[in-house]
């Protein structure tokens, strides 16, 4: 009777192990695909990001160009055109990120 007993408790915590084990690896899968889906949603965005990231790049390179052609800039001296460029280089103070300056190491 007591081996009848032993034998069924093996079987049935084998067969227990088996079916959390094939539990987890389904979960594990389901997220798995879960976490492509959401990766190519964000891959489209960012592609879509840098796609109108490029189109800006070659409209103000386009414009620039045609400003290069106009009167104005061809009237400008080589050190008004330096200038002009190094200005154009410089943040804005609204726009510059604020930096703390601290010791190297501190802690706050």
């Amino acid at each position: 009777m007591f081996r009848f007993f032993a034998n069924w408790y093996a079987k049935l915590s084998y067969r227990w192990e088996l079916e959390v084990g094939a539990g987890k690896s389904e979960l594990n899968a389901n997220l798995s695909a879960h976490n492509a889906n959401d990766k190519r949603k964000h891959v489209e965005q960012v592609n879509r990001v840098a796609d109108d990231i490029e189109k800006n790049i070659t409209l103000v390179a386009a414009e620039e160009e045609e400003r290069k052609k106009g009167e104005d800039y061809l009237k400008l001296t080589a050190q008004e055109k330096y200038e002009e460029r190094t200005n154009c280089m410089q943040i804005p103070p609204d726009l510059a990120i604020p930096v703390e300056r601290g010791r190297v190491g501190e802690r706050r």
